[in-house]
């Protein structure tokens, strides 16, 4: 899809707006997509003239497609994902050594794959359904300077050499890993001391050739390692480490492209090589996330190694951490120190998938996976590593209470809500919520409306399927506390003892909502 002009308007880009995006890949077009539902003024600008039509992501878990959820995109996104089974770790002869799985409880497959620039196609329309929201392909950061009160940024078309200016309150980068904000801002890096180089590698098949498993496969090799998986329809992907300081161009010659993948043992009789290339990966923190008025997400904020398929995940997850609080900020009910909250609660959570990553890099392409091979043999270690359950971790400190179950995700569950089905995230909406096994007394319902947050009664009624009542009961506690982004604030056994909590905290608060 060639895209040179603005959407969404038919007179030149605004000069001055309330959030400012630079990159338009999925995390920015997501990023988009939120902001705009909110009615806020964004202008978001990207250097590249088209969106690629080849895919770079492919993999993402049920809370990304909560956050498509959250956007009013559900329907548009399941039916261009496929669920698949996990991460399979093998021998090079094809023995099975680990199992991985992510356990959730939110109604969706826990795993899928897809065909970015579909993806992409999606958000972008998404994000075009919204008056406020303006989005420029071509044009790329050029200066930046921050006032107290808003960021001035400067931008040129990489075309014509036309320069244009805008005032934003706040920026938010998603630039990618080389971003240009992120290096007029001068923010310093904090490298994991882990990187190398693969050959991606995206096929069409015309014939019905199948891998032997329906997940995302790695065999475990010093001297051939590799990583293939399925995609959706008939996208097939695989992907080769190569050895330092290997000559990229050799590797990305189509002769050495079909001869790596028919060294996996599939055939090419009825597959298409659409696309080859060899990047660099890294696994890198920035130092800083937020530096005034202009934050960083996604690949701008950190890098994470390919492995577990959490590069667009983080970055998605960034902008739902950000989303409600820069909301309540721009509307003056929470101070600029809640955004402090952003990195201190994020990080630690990016850190800990970093870490996986780095981990199954190194099983699969070092003599490391030969403990795994000897693990296998023995019954009761081979059960363990072929039933893996991957729990999300908790975020870090931040805007948070105490309480069993607090700084994670509360679980999705189907609702009957007057005789309608509908998803408890779209039920509890951008509100606080204060979920409850048993009803509030009056005193606790007037304190709740005073500060703004909904009770909700989890009746067996409300939650036919009981998996909401049972995440309550089985950490003991009567009632939860949700954030606008759906974590939990909160847990205990008093519904007054958690308001009194929240309003001792107000300045972390705000107040949620759509304007």
């Amino acid at each position: 899809m060639a895209i040179s002009a603005a959407y969404n308007t038919d007179s030149p880009p605004p000069v001055a707006v309330d959030v400012l995006i630079v990159g338009l890949g999925p995390v920015g077009l997501f990023a988009a997509n939120m902001w705009g539902q909110r009615g806020w003024k964004v202008l978001a600008i990207e250097q590249h003239a088209r969106q690629p039509d080849f895919p770079r992501a492919i993999a993402l878990d049920s809370e990304i497609i909560r956050a498509v959820q959250s956007v009013g995109l559900l329907e548009e996104a399941l039916p261009l994902l496929r669920p698949h089974s996990g991460l399979h770790l093998t021998s090079a002869r094809g023995r099975p050594l680990l199992h991985a799985r992510v356990g959730t409880e939110d109604g969706f497959a826990p795993q899928a794959l897809f065909y970015q620039p579909a993806w992409e196609e999606m958000l972008l329309g998404g994000a075009q359904r919204f008056p406020s929201v303006t989005l420029c392909f071509g044009w790329r950061a050029q200066q930046l300077e921050q006032h107290a009160d808003f960021v001035s940024v400067q931008y040129t078309h990489l075309q014509t050499g036309e320069t244009r200016a805008v005032r934003a309150r706040y920026v938010l980068a998603c630039d990618g890993a080389h971003s240009t904000v992120r290096g007029l801002l001068g923010i310093r890096e904090k490298s994991f001391s882990y990187e190398g180089t693969s050959l991606k590698v995206d096929a069409r098949v015309h014939g019905d050739t199948a891998f032997p498993t329906d997940g995302v496969e790695k065999q475990c090799s010093t001297t051939l390692p590799y990583v293939r998986m399925a995609g959706k329809d008939n996208h097939r992907r695989w992907e080769f480490p190569i050895p330092r300081n290997a000559d990229k161009a050799e590797y990305e010659r189509p002769a050495k492209v079909r001869a790596l993948v028919q060294a996996t043992g599939y055939p090419l009789d009825d597959t298409e090589i659409v696309h080859a290339v060899c990047y660099r990966y890294r696994a890198v923190v920035q130092r800083e996330w937020r530096q005034g008025r202009v934050l960083l997400a996604g690949d701008a904020a950190h890098v994470t190694p390919p492995f577990i398929g959490q590069g667009m995940c983080g970055g998605f997850r960034d902008v739902v951490n950000l989303d409600w609080k820069l909301d309540a900020v721009l509307r003056g009910t929470a101070p600029e120190s809640l955004l402090d909250t952003y990195q201190s609660e994020r990080e630690p959570h990016f850190r800990f998938l970093l870490r996986v990553a780095v981990w199954v890099g190194r099983a699969f392409t070092t003599p490391l996976y030969r403990l795994l091979l000897v693990a296998s043999y023995i019954p009761v270690l081979r059960t363990a590593l072929l039933h893996i359950a991957v729990a999300s971790p908790p975020q870090g400190k931040g805007c948070f209470g105490t309480g069993k179950g607090a700084r994670t995700l509360f679980p999705q569950a189907v609702l009957a809500v007057e005789d309608q089905a509908i998803w408890s995230d779209e039920y509890w909406g951008t509100d606080w919520v204060l979920l409850s096994l048993t009803p509030p007394d009056a005193a606790t319902e007037m304190r709740a409306q005073e500060k703004n947050v909904r009770i909700v009664v989890l009746s067996e009624s409300l939650d036919p399927s009981g998996v909401l009542r049972r995440w309550l009961g089985t950490r003991r506690i009567e009632v939860a506390l949700l954030r606008p982004d759906k974590y939990v604030f909160a847990t205990g056994r008093s519904a007054g003892k958690l308001l009194r909590f929240l309003a001792s905290r107000r300045s972390w608060r705000g107040n949620s909502g759509r304007r």
